[in-house]
């Protein structure tokens, strides 16, 4: 991307899955940028610590866990016309309005089973180390645990339900 834009100074900013592969480039490329920008996801050393040891995120990351288990997760999520998709959308936005027509759009997408299983793939590749590449174990490693040497913001909205806006605090040891 950064070639594509032909400016191997940029800032790269990146939300969610988006701010992982933003803050993984940055481990991974630092010269490549001159900042980077993550939204809504704490480093991956934090990620992962509080995933695993604070029990408020834990009960956040019911779904991370849930999309593992192979025909479960698609029968919740594309049952009862994909309310799954509402529901999370509730849980991790509490005081947004959802405008039904994008809702509606939303239901029709996560309808289509190549769409479930692009999506629930991230999970499965980023939590079980068994669907992982061998030959990008160490790459993988050092995004997960390695510090940012370039100037780095990462924020979260207050509101969050998905990840606590707390875990952005542990970032700056990062």
């Amino acid at each position: 991307l950064v070639e594509a834009l032909g400016d191997d100074r940029s800032v790269v900013i990146g939300h969610d899955w988006g701010a992982i592969a933003a803050s993984g480039a940055a481990i991974l490329a630092p010269e490549r940028m001159s900042r980077v920008v993550c939204m809504a996801v704490p480093h991956l050393a934090v990620a992962f610590n509080y995933l695993l040891t604070d029990w408020k995120q834990m009960k956040r990351s019911w779904y991370c866990w849930f999309l593992l288990l192979p025909g479960i997760y698609e029968m919740s999520v594309s049952g009862d016309d994909c309310a799954f998709a509402e529901n999370l959308w509730r849980d991790w936005s509490p005081s947004m309005q959802i405008d039904r027509e994008d809702m509606t759009q939303i239901r029709a997408m996560l309808s289509r089973d190549e769409v479930i299983a692009a999506a629930t793939q991230y999970y499965r590749q980023t939590l079980d180390g068994t669907q992982q590449a061998d030959d990008l174990i160490d790459a993988q490693l050092s995004v997960q645990g390695d510090p940012i040497t370039i100037p780095a913001m990462f924020m979260s909205g207050v509101e969050d339900g998905c990840i606590g806006a707390e875990s952005m605090r542990l970032c700056p040891e990062h």
